[in-house]
């Protein structure tokens, strides 16, 4: 569904960083990327959700709570 799919735009604001951040995190690994066309990506809302809950070291309460 698309609503399960957000800009990085909205990723960031999601969890209180950059835009950039946001992409960093995305290339890590840390957040779940999908190719919707040759030159846009989104990120699946579930895996902003896993990391606000485990934080970005995959910790309960790890930085991405100390936001």
């Amino acid at each position: 569904m698309a609503t399960d799919l957000l800009t990085y735009s909205e990723t960031a604001d999601r969890i209180h960083v950059s835009v950039s951040t946001a992409r960093r995190l995305g290339r890590a690994g840390r957040l779940d990327e999908v190719r919707v066309s040759p030159g846009a990506v989104r990120v699946r809302l579930a895996s902003v959700e896993r990391l606000l809950q485990h934080g970005y070291d995959g910790q309960p309460g790890g930085e991405a709570s100390a936001q």
